[in-house]
């Protein structure tokens, strides 16, 4: 697939905002990007458990093709792990080349390819071990012709990315919402994205307890999310949490809700996705 530069920068840099920072998170969510291919376009999501964002990315040639339907099956899904932020990087390098040439640049004329489930020639790993036949890992590779490629292996794992944010864009209902309490650091997050997501950012609540979805309309790429709320647990715990049973930064599992217990996402208890480990507190390195 080939895109044009300054569309899957932005997208990529705006959707990596979501992505959690926790070492001890699943391979699904650290650092990583869920990439779904479609004819005309590719749409990357990422997520921390507790905040989504997407942005879809059309190739270069299809800018004026209509972005898919959420309830759109992709082509082919892949999930690139970006842990010591190379893809970041490049794409953060490929921004500073468009925006030196300001109004003057031309669509298109920095291009980027990625290819998925590339497999690196056989000595290309440092150690010089071969893996058996059909076993070697895989890689989702971003290339600029003439300039760099970046190899980003691939976590053999369920999409949990774009399944929560279908999950909860789909369920969402629009409700009037005297006050709702965010993490701190999840609003920053998505203060973050209008760096490279332009206009004004809307939100709309659906009630103190259920997940905000959030919109960047203007946005060139389109990117657009969903934050769920931390719960005010201070009534129930008057003289503060006991250490065994702290909420995590958007609330706690109900043990006897069969959302929590089943569903990728609970909407009542704002738990985000149910997945094992990993707090998403900010590791030293982040």
């Amino acid at each position: 697939m080939r895109f044009d530069a300054r569309l899957l920068a932005r997208a990529w840099l705006s959707v990596a905002n979501a992505a959690s920072t926790d070492k001890e998170a699943p391979a699904a969510i650290y650092r990583s990007i869920t990439i779904e291919e479609f004819v005309y376009g590719a749409r990357l999501t990422a997520t921390n458990r507790f905040m989504v964002l997407t942005s879809w990315v059309p190739e270069s040639d299809s800018y004026f093709k209509p972005e898919p339907a959420m309830d759109e099956a992709p082509d082919r899904t892949v999930v690139a792990q970006d842990i010591d932020g190379r893809a970041k990087g490049l794409m953060g390098y490929l921004l500073s080349l468009v925006n030196k040439q300001g109004e003057d640049y031309i669509d298109g004329s920095i291009e980027v390819d990625l290819t998925f489930d590339a497999r690196k020639p056989v000595g290309a790993e440092s150690r010089g071990d071969v893996a058996f036949d059909g076993l070697e890992p895989t890689f989702t590779v971003i290339s600029v012709p003439d300039t760099e490629r970046v190899w980003l292996p691939i976590v053999e794992t369920a999409p949990v990315a774009g399944i929560a944010w279908r999950t909860v864009t789909s369920k969402h209902v629009p409700e009037s919402t005297d006050s709702i309490g965010l993490n701190p650091e999840f609003v920053e997050r998505i203060g973050k994205v209008g760096k490279h997501a332009d206009g004004v950012v809307i939100w709309s609540f659906g009630g103190a307890e259920a997940a905000a979805l959030v919109e960047w309309p203007s946005s060139d790429p389109h990117v657009q999310g969903c934050v769920m709320p931390r719960r005010d647990l201070s009534a129930e715990y008057p003289d503060g949490f006991p250490e065994q049973e702290r909420p995590d930064p958007a609330g706690y599992r109900d043990e006897a809700c069969p959302a929590c217990a089943t569903a990728p996402v609970c909407l009542r208890h704002s738990t985000g996705l149910v997945l094992v480990g990993g707090s998403d507190v900010p590791s030293e390195d982040s």
